[in-house]
């Protein structure tokens, strides 16, 4: 099928992170699509104005001395703005999304109106019982060039090209017919989510240290919102939630096995995430927005 059409046009974004606290932006990538098609692209590399963790820099590579001229988040908010204002944003699991809100809120800057799409819960419903649905994984499976992990305009312009094929396997010509009549749920609708209990579908979690809430009402949040909780990690957690709201300052042996486990894992290219309590929260409650 040819996908050339007016109806596909979108940006995809992707970034990077200086640390474990989202807001500590250090790249982002962002890849303008039009008919379906990948037309430019635009790589930010930010002063995060806090310190980098050496899990982190060890992915995307950069650090300190890299970004010690480079502009804050604040000062090309002007220019993302522009780019993302109104548009349909791709963006490959909910880590990137968070992210830009909670750079946004860093700086005290208005959050950027526009339709946020994420292609990880879409690769989920139809090639989730084939493969992986991280990139690493997505470009093999779809036979996609994945030359540079972890850079943010490489990762971008992945997103952009996995939901092409994903558009592809539907058999539909634009993003308005988006639809899943053949699987479990009936339609996403961008930011303006219909299905509000479907945020974590495909996500295997698992929970670690102590919360402010009872643990096991954070289990049933989880599963209520479509995860599935597990008791520990292995190469199928996409998820681990740590009771504690100061992630990123923790020291090696203040991290449970479990941390330490998943830290590896991320390391190794697995699609996993490290939240705290605060961040899961937030993360349930904006799929009621």
């Amino acid at each position: 099928m040819t996908l050339k059409n007016d109806s596909l046009n979108f940006v995809t974004l992707d970034v990077e992170t200086a640390n474990a606290f989202y807001g500590s932006i250090c790249q982002i990538g962002i890849v303008v699509f039009k008919s379906g098609e990948a037309v430019e692209s635009f790589d930010f590399l930010l002063n995060p104005m806090t310190e980098f963790k050496s899990i982190n820099n060890r992915l995307h590579r950069i650090d300190a001395e890299a970004i010690a001229s480079a502009p804050t988040f604040e000062e090309i908010y002007d220019k993302v703005f522009s780019l993302l204002h109104n548009q349909v944003v791709v963006h490959h699991s909910p880590f990137d999304k968070s992210a830009m809100m909670q750079a946004a809120e860093k700086y005290s800057l208005p959050q950027i109106p526009c339709s946020w799409l994420d292609s990880l819960r879409i690769a989920r419903r139809i090639w989730g019982k084939q493969t992986g649905c991280g990139l690493a994984e997505l470009s093999k499976y779809l036979n996609l060039d994945y030359t540079n992990a972890h850079n943010a305009v490489c990762d971008a312009k992945l997103c952009g090209e996995v939901l092409i094929k994903a558009i592809e396997e539907l058999g539909i010509d634009s993003l308005e017919n988006l639809s899943f009549k053949t699987l479990p749920r009936e339609m996403i609708k961008f930011d303006e989510i219909d299905i509000i209990d479907d945020r974590l579908i495909g996500e295997n979690i698992v929970f670690t240290g102590s919360f402010c809430m009872v643990k096991s009402d954070m289990e049933i949040l989880a599963t209520q919102h479509g995860g599935t909780v597990k008791p520990s990690v292995t190469k199928e957690t996409t998820m681990l939630i740590v009771g504690d709201t100061n992630l990123h300052s923790l020291t090696d042996d203040m991290k449970s096995t479990k941390h330490k486990k998943a830290e590896k894992l991320f390391e190794l290219g697995h699609n996993i995430r490290i939240l705290t309590e605060d961040d899961f929260l937030n993360l349930i409650s904006e799929s009621h927005k």
